[in-house]
């Protein structure tokens, strides 16, 4: 087949300590990655219009004609990966590392190749267990169109690559918070049995009415049979509950929250005036994570100074938390937004609530690995006492 070039969203994945995972368990090892393979990732990657290019073993290549859908892809993966693990022991999880890069690929029929897909293969490799490294190339096509926290790391020098990538990564912690996520068309293997016993039923209960009917002989005319109407009198009738509405968001408190994401203040401010509320919670799961996030929080992990101060002026509470006790300070540390930091901080944001895991923003900015942030807050600290 002749070689041809396209533009391509490449997914490089593979499995964090597999060499140790196969020397301590060869063939369970195999069974649990083929069964994670069969029954999430493959599913994922077709349910977001994927294509599996190979298997290598430890780990796989895809490809995506979006760069959306594959970073989505990437982070459902992820997040379902979380919940499988949960119930496995430590030293047994399969645990992937995703890398993920836009580029010009050189296609075969069963393979692609170019520094697109190096590039994929060595963000990759910098990216944490159970973690997603993406490309700034990448980072610049979802930045308004996917609400995932993906950190700035910098500059990176790479393997093979002349050039530095900047290097954008979603850690694990961040994977955790996002909505638990279904795999579309899957269906486990196990419930067949329910089937199974619901027919054994249905044929066991037609033979006893057969019987019943069959064998007049037997029945004893003083006891005789309920009749239905009497039974329906012993069993007190059970109301139906209508299940409850979703609650209506209003029309300009989405536009306020997408405003916001997407980083135009404009629009922000035009939402507020047609009575959208400045700090209401996201309550959108598939967006916002299940904790919900605030205007100011989304604004403090974007970043976005312009936005902070436009929410400000618009009476945003500076020190209002999502469910998990996050402020925007606390995102903001969580982010490594340092200029977010700085501008909450001298507009009065407090630096000593903690969130539902007792972590203040300084160390949720030590946790989540932003030594400047982190300084940052403690020395705004030491000043305030």
């Amino acid at each position: 087949m002749a070689q041809t070039r396209r533009l391509a969203a490449i997914l490089a994945a593979d499995v964090a300590g597999y060499s140790r995972l196969m020397g301590a368990d060869e063939e369970g090892t195999h069974e649990r990655l083929r069964r994670h393979l069969r029954d999430l990732v493959d599913p994922k990657i077709k349910e977001h219009r994927g294509r599996i290019v190979k298997n290598t073993g430890d780990g796989l290549l895809a490809e995506f004609s979006s760069v959306v859908d594959a970073v989505r892809s990437a982070v459902e993966m992820q997040r379902a990966m979380a919940d499988r693990n949960a119930e496995t022991v430590e030293d047994k999880r399969i645990t992937f590392r995703i890398g993920i890069n836009l580029g010009d690929v050189i296609a075969e029929e069963d393979d692609i190749y170019g520094d697109g897909v190096n590039v994929a293969a060595r963000l990759e490799a910098l990216a944490e267990p159970g973690g997603i490294c993406i490309s700034r190339v990448v980072r610049d096509q979802i930045r308004d169109k996917l609400p995932y926290p993906f950190e700035d790391k910098g500059e990176q020098s790479v393997k093979n690559i002349a050039r530095s990538v900047r290097v954008f990564t979603l850690r694990p912690e961040a994977v955790a918070e996002l909505p638990a996520t279904s795999v579309s068309g899957f269906v486990s293997q196990r419930p067949r049995i329910a089937p199974m016993i619901v027919a054994v039923g249905a044929i066991a209960l037609a033979i006893a009415a057969v019987a019943w009917w069959v064998w007049p002989a037997t029945r004893s005319p003083q006891y005789p049979p309920a009749s239905v109407s009497s039974a329906a009198e012993n069993v007190r009738p059970t109301p139906s509950t209508p299940p409850k509405a979703s609650p209506v968001i209003p029309q300009q408190q989405s536009a306020l929250w997408d405003a916001v994401i997407a980083g135009n203040v404009a629009e922000a401010i035009v939402s507020i005036r047609a009575g959208a509320d400045v700090n209401a919670l996201d309550t959108r799961a598939n967006i916002a994570g299940p904790n919900g996030r605030r205007p100011l929080n989304y604004a403090a992990i974007r970043n976005d100074t312009a936005m902070i101060r436009a929410l400000l002026d618009a009476g945003a509470n500076i020190n209002e938390a999502n469910r998990t006790g996050f402020t925007p300070l606390h995102h903001a540390g969580e982010a490594g937004s340092k200029e977010a930091a700085t501008l909450l901080i001298t507009n009065g944001a407090s630096l000593t609530l903690r969130n539902k895991y007792g972590q203040t923003p300084e160390q949720v900015a030590v946790a989540s690995h932003h030594p400047e942030v982190a300084e940052i807050l403690r020395q705004a600290t030491t000043g305030s006492k």
